[in-house]
């Protein structure tokens, strides 16, 4: 299944912002819950992203959705 462009910008913001918060991927799988696989298959496109998972990022990077949404337009 493709990865939708849409998705693919999430991918890209959720990835930009582990690294501006100096977050290794294996830091945010404990902080998250969600595997290291997840995350890099994620962040590398090969796998679709659900809104709650963008939702508990969210949390972890203390950003709104609202501009969570404004960072990938």
């Amino acid at each position: 299944m493709a990865i939708s462009e849409f998705c693919k910008r999430v991918a890209t913001v959720l990835k930009n912002l582990r690294i501006s918060n100096n977050l290794s991927v294996k830091e945010l799988s404990e902080k998250s819950g969600l595997s290291v696989y997840k995350i890099l298959n994620i962040e590398n496109f090969k796998h679709d992203i659900k809104f709650l998972t963008v939702c508990k990022l969210c949390e972890i990077y203390k950003i709104s959705l609202r501009d969570f949404a404004d960072m990938t337009e």
